[in-house]
């Protein structure tokens, strides 16, 4: 058995892809145990957060999405210079790339579980918002990131292969 090096462009994007996954859960889990702070109109930081860090984990997101169907098409491009034909490794590698949206939809679902901005009415028709919302940890984070790196493994099993016999 020979080791494989893994210095594919492919797996490098499709790693980026799964990384940015595991990084997204860690980042709403971290969220959700802080005290939120709603007085910025887009995405609530935590109290005390740098915005540079609400900015690049809105940026990780966006290229998150981004990356989502260029890792399945550069995975069929990968697995397509095979010969013979492995029909087994395609199939394969559609079934990550389907688990994969699968655990993206799960952190959008779970990730809109952050508590919303209290109203604080003392006489009727007189409210304020009040800023600071409630901790509420998300525990169901923490299984989606090892999901994610489970699927980092997978999708490395099925990329580290030879593209030919006898490489």
């Amino acid at each position: 058995m020979k080791a494989h090096r893994l210095s594919s462009p492919v797996w490098s994007l499709a790693m980026l892809w799964v990384g940015l996954g595991a990084a997204g859960s860690v980042y709403a889990f971290v969220c959700s145990a802080q005290r939120l702070d709603f007085n910025n109109a887009r995405v609530p930081y935590w109290v005390g957060e740098p915005g540079m860090i609400g900015d690049a984990a809105g940026w990780g997101a966006v290229i998150w999405l981004v990356l989502t169907i260029p890792v399945l098409v550069a995975g069929f491009v990968r697995l397509g210079r095979t010969k013979p034909p492995d029909e087994g490794r395609r199939l394969a590698w559609v079934c990550t790339w389907i688990a994969g949206v699968a655990l993206m939809w799960l952190a959008a679902v779970w990730g809109q579980d952050t508590p919303r901005p209290t109203y604080s009415c003392s006489p009727p028709g007189d409210c304020a918002l009040n800023a600071y919302g409630p901790a509420v940890v998300i525990w169901g984070e923490l299984p989606l990131c090892a999901a994610f790196l489970a699927l980092a493994a997978i999708v490395t099993w099925i990329l580290a292969r030879p593209t030919q016999p006898g490489r």
